[in-house]
């Protein structure tokens, strides 16, 4: 098997050393963003001194901002574009505030991967929300209300509604659609015959089969790891039926599974074996939420990318639609 080349999220967070310094590295940033746009800071409800700890609050609603866009542009870059946005959005109607600009950032970056990862929400999505609820108190302790700027706070909303609305979409026509035959039904006895029975034509089987078999093959898994497993191997399926009954899913099927697949089998292979040596000394439970969380990542990789494939049958559909609707028109009959 050739070696898939490693993802940036993967390079950058595979190990404990590197998520340290990165997160000191965002530390240092945020301090010095803070210094600085503090000068030019507006409607704060009180000049920051070491009486009123105005600045330590102001330090946690920036700094959870700067992390949760960190965090989405490594597993999640519609949310953090989103976030982005959000952000320039405030600068913009505040005609230069940059000190609250990340939380805004942030926060919309925040609401949009959440929606994003339903309904597969985990114990990491809990500890998000935890800290989207310290930058909200310390944004509030800072600037007195949330509700300053009512028309981008309905702009927000309608943004994540419309997010949330092409969710609820997306979940139920994947639940509209037919599912795959399991591959592992036992096959039916052929009938005895008296005759020489003719040779019956070989099925291709479906690409992808073997590398998707043997993810399913793993056993005795944790229970949040075996989701995430189930869930990439459900959208794996439903990627392959897409390829088989659509020529034009096939190319851009193919490069994602032979991305992805090998990845994921690595992840679980190589997590079982250096689980058991770690639990000798204790320290295996920050591996473990590491491989749940880039498990989940992978997830929603493989539910997005099969959303996509979905996309291009819809837009060929309304086509169709469109080019029906034109005849009928020109036919007097609309």
């Amino acid at each position: 098997m050739n070696a898939t080349p490693p993802t940036l999220a993967s390079t950058l967070t595979n190990k404990l050393w590197k998520r340290v310094v990165i997160f000191l590295v965002l530390l240092v940033i945020t301090s010095g963003f803070v210094d600085s746009a503090l000068l030019h800071a507006q409607n704060l409800t009180a000049i920051p001194t070491k009486e009123n700890n105005l600045q330590g609050s102001i330090s946690i609603f920036c700094l959870v901002g700067v992390f949760t866009l960190w965090r989405t542009f490594l597993f999640d870059r519609s949310a953090f574009t989103a976030g982005v946005a959000a952000g320039a959005g405030w600068l913009i109607l505040t005609s230069g505030d940059a000190l609250a600009t990340p939380f805004w950032a942030g926060s919309m970056a925040l609401v949009i991967y959440l929606i994003r990862a339903l309904p597969a929400l985990g114990k990491m999505h809990v500890w998000y929300i935890i800290l989207g609820a310290l930058a909200i108190v310390g944004y509030r302790e800072a600037y007195g209300s949330l509700i300053d700027h009512p028309y981008y706070l309905t702009a927000l909303g309608i943004f994540a509604i419309i997010t949330a609305r092409r969710r609820v979409k997306m979940f139920r026509k994947l639940g509209s659609r037919p599912q795959t035959k399991s591959t592992n039904a036992p096959a039916k006895k052929a009938p005895v015959q008296t005759a020489v029975s003719q040779p019956q034509p070989k099925t291709t089987p479906a690409p992808f089969d073997d590398d998707i078999a043997k993810l399913q093959a793993f056993q005795n898994l944790p229970s949040d790891i075996n989701n995430a497993l189930e869930g990439i191997i459900k959208y794996a399926r439903l990627i392959q039926e897409c390829m088989v009954n659509d020529p034009r899913d096939v190319e851009p099927g193919t490069k994602f599974l032979q991305r992805y697949l090998p990845v994921v089998r690595e992840i679980i292979e190589k997590g079982q074996t250096l689980s058991k040596q770690l639990e000798k000394h204790g320290s295996e439970s920050t591996l473990h939420a590491r491989k749940v969380e880039t498990l989940n990542a992978l997830h929603q990789a493989f539910r997005q990318k099969h959303a996509q494939l979905l996309e291009n049958d819809e837009s060929e559909l309304n086509t169709d639609m469109s080019t029906a609707e034109k005849m009928l028109k020109t036919d007097g009959f609309l």
